[in-house]
């Protein structure tokens, strides 16, 4: 009886272990598949193609793995940051001394003080009103015919150097309408003030004058040599466009499209370009043009990131002839 009792404990005891057994292996294969979605999640935005200014964190170097990391600032023995004293000044002004220490409060007296130079650069934006005397005439042929003159816009209200300082603001500082308008406003103290729209209108007539020489840039780059390529996500009114970047030996040109095919390369370059395309590894490059080449900061990262996943491949090996090839 006591063997029955004891075989039955043994037996449900293995149950319940093997129960447990298959609860774990179920629990391991679910962490399994999630560890694999988030490796392949983690992939979009993390992988060989990803530039080093990118990445959230940096690793450390193997090359030189006790290499501390360098100051900030200018090495020393360098010019320093100071300028040199200029030819010319366009105001003189003097600071001149209360009669007492700010400090201990001790009467200075004259005699006792000297005198040093400094330079201050600074600048001032003059917000200025031109009044245009407009000759006009029209003509019996119906055309009106007005005045020119080389410093004033033939339409609107918005000068040349204005023109220049709203599109530098938008484009180079990368400037809302809406603050361009209150950074002038606030520069000016209110004497000129332009709405948004006003603003937007202006940068879009700008845009129109430079049509045909963008229009001239695009179809000289098909008769370059090479061109260098790449294409960045730019979102356009909410809606995902694509940047497309053209560097050649004479020209950058950039163009927004609605597409990342390689039916824009065929618009830009036609159906048989004759030169040589440098590129990532996006696959729409690939037997485009005569010749194609790998850009280098790309072909190192693919090599050093395939050469960190198998260390004991000849991959290894191709990276570091690449590196020495490169330099």
């Amino acid at each position: 009886m006591n063997l029955l009792e004891e075989n039955q404990k043994l037996k449900e005891q293995l149950e319940y272990e093997i129960k447990k057994r298959n609860d774990w292996q179920e629990k391991y294969y679910e962490l399994l598949n999630e560890l694999k979605k988030t490796q392949a999640l983690l992939r979009q935005f993390l992988n060989e193609n990803t530039p080093s200014s990118k990445l959230p964190f940096r690793y450390p170097s193997k090359e030189k793995p006790n290499e501390e990391p360098k100051p900030r600032g200018k090495p020393e023995g360098s010019n320093g940051g100071n300028k040199e004293i200029p030819e010319k000044v366009d105001k003189k002004v003097k600071a001149k001394l209360e009669g007492k220490c700010p400090r201990c409060g001790k009467v200075i007296y004259k005699k006792d003080i000297d005198t040093r130079l400094r330079y201050v650069y600074d600048a001032k934006i003059m917000a200025e009103i031109i009044e245009v005397e407009e000759e006009f005439y029209p003509c019996d042929c119906g055309e009106f015919c007005i005045g020119k003159h080389p410093e004033i816009p033939q339409r609107g209200m918005i000068g040349y150097n204005l023109q220049a300082l709203f599109t530098e603001l938008k484009f180079n500082f990368s400037g809302s309408y809406q603050n361009i308008s209150n950074f002038f406003n606030n520069i000016t103290n209110g004497k000129i003030n332009f709405s948004p729209k006003a603003i937007n209108d202006c940068i879009a007539g700008i845009a129109e004058k430079l049509e045909p020489s963008y229009g001239k840039i695009e179809s000289e780059i098909k008769k370059e040599r090479y061109a260098y390529s790449d294409e960045t996500s730019w979102p356009v009114n909410g809606i995902g466009w694509y940047l497309w970047l053209i560097v050649t030996e004479n020209f950058v040109f950039i163009t927004i499209q609605n597409s990342r095919a390689r039916r824009v390369l065929i618009d830009i370059f036609g159906e048989d370009y004759n030169g040589g395309i440098i590129s990532d590894c996006y696959r729409v490059y690939d037997n485009f043009a005569r010749w194609y080449q790998k850009c280098w900061a790309h072909l190192l990262r693919k090599a050093k990131f395939e050469a960190e996943k198998y260390p004991g491949k000849n991959i290894v090996k191709f990276y570091e002839q690449l590196k020495s090839l490169h330099r």
